[in-house]
């Protein structure tokens, strides 16, 4: 019976033991998840600032396109006001003969 009891008694101390432990270990994890979180929120802050300035690379490419684009279109348009104030007769369209089959 003494037998019996001691196995009971060092059983109920393991039992005890282990949240204590779990405890002790906690903190320890906790710091890991933390130190692991503040990494991960770090890298999605430089993520962001990185697609942040791509947009605005992306913006200030296309407003030079544009540019280039409306400077061009002006250029057209002038070539074409030359063109018919030297010949007039390019405003009617060409005279197509029909042919019978």
């Amino acid at each position: 019976m003494l037998l019996i009891d001691l196995e009971h008694v060092v059983e109920a101390n393991r039992n005890i033991g282990e949240p204590i432990l779990s405890l002790w270990k906690t903190p320890q994890l906790n710091i890991h998840e933390i130190a692991h979180q503040a990494e991960t929120v770090a890298q999605l802050r430089r993520e962001a600032n990185q697609w942040k300035d791509q947009s605005r690379n992306w913006q200030e490419h296309f407003l030079r396109v544009e540019q280039e684009r409306c400077a061009l279109s002006s250029r057209v348009d002038e070539l074409v006001a030359e063109r018919l104030q030297v010949n007039p007769i390019l405003l009617v369209p060409p005279f197509t003969q029909l042919t019978r089959a």
